[in-house]
């Protein structure tokens, strides 16, 4: 609750010294002035919203590709800023029509990726989960393959080896089912770790091993 309040004091003193200064400064208060004004307590009022949001702890987690709503918001707000800053000397003597279009076009910006934070969040997380249950399992297996192979007999290991490379450069595809796959290659995996003083039933296994890999290549392959 403390830091709620104190970042809406912050942002209540930041629009205060916002309207002294532009009231108080000689600008021209023609058309131009009012659109520059209007885009620039718009920002304003935006960046409040999410600070006090983010200071909340009922604030959602809204990110997209890493990048939080309130760091697009603290942008767009320090861009605008500056944009009125340059704009309203000029005031007097700019088209409204420009004035509209250039600060249209950074609200808009602004705008989408705000959009996207909020929308697009659970998406872009489900698909990193996927992504993360197919593609780290190989990586493990991979380097369990690597360990076995330091261990194996000399007739072994560069079966080993080439088991280790196929795993770790499968593909990955968040829409591929390959669970019976990759619990396979697990099984075969940890089979292997008691079989390496056989080499006959090691090659088997190496040999199925390299069987799921293929499968598990051509499902992914398939769904994309």
């Amino acid at each position: 609750m403390k830091k709620f309040a104190l970042s809406f004091s912050v942002c209540l003193v930041l629009l205060a010294i916002f309207h002294l200064l532009v009231f108080l400064l000689p600008f021209t208060h023609s058309t131009t002035f009012w659109i520059i004004y209007a885009f620039t307590l718009l920002a304003l009022l935006i960046q409040t919203a999410l600070t006090c949001a983010q200071a909340s702890s009922r604030a959602p987690a809204t990110r997209f590709l890493k990048i939080p709503a309130f760091a697009v918001s603290s942008v767009y707000t320090a861009v605008q800023l500056i944009a009125c800053a340059i704009m309203l000397p000029f005031a007097a003597k700019l088209a409204p029509q420009y004035a509209v279009l250039i600060l249209s076009i950074l609200f808009g910006v602004a705008l989408i990726f705000l959009l996207l934070t909020l929308f697009a969040k659970d998406e872009v997380r489900a698909l990193e989960t996927a992504g993360r249950v197919n593609r780290y399992p190989m990586r493990a297996l991979a380097t369990e393959a690597d360990a076995l192979a330091n261990a194996a007999p000399a007739g072994l290991k560069g079966q080993l080896a080439d088991l280790a490379a196929a795993l770790r450069y499968s593909p990955a595809n968040p829409a591929a089912n390959t669970a019976e796959c990759d619990a396979g290659l697990a099984a075969v995996i940890a089979e292997l770790k008691g079989a390496l003083s056989d080499p006959e039933k090691a090659e088997k296994l190496i040999a199925d091993a390299n069987g799921l890999v293929s499968e598990r290549n051509r499902v992914v392959n398939l769904s994309k």
